[in-house]
């Protein structure tokens, strides 16, 4: 399992938030789905072997929201490229 945080734009109210997360969470290979409106963006465990990141990211889409790989930034961000 890798986990994952993407960046989710467009969501605007709580039903938003539960649209997503009831989406990701039907994708077979996620767990521990969770979508933080204020910061925008949401957190999962991802099995590789069974679905992939472009996976979930064209779910949300389809959803009807932005959504992307946030990348590590920072010294920890450089540090983990190594």
């Amino acid at each position: 399992m890798k986990n994952v945080t993407v960046t989710v734009n467009g969501m605007s109210c709580m039903n938003c938030v539960g649209k997503v997360q009831r989406g990701v969470e039907g994708l077979e290979g996620t767990q521990n789905v969770s979508v933080n409106l204020k910061g925008k963006y949401m957190t999962l465990d991802l099995d590789e072997s069974v679905t992939t990141l472009g996976t979930v990211l064209e779910t949300v889409k389809g959803l009807g929201f932005e959504a992307f790989e946030k990348k590590s930034t920072g010294l920890l961000g450089k540090l983990l490229k190594r």
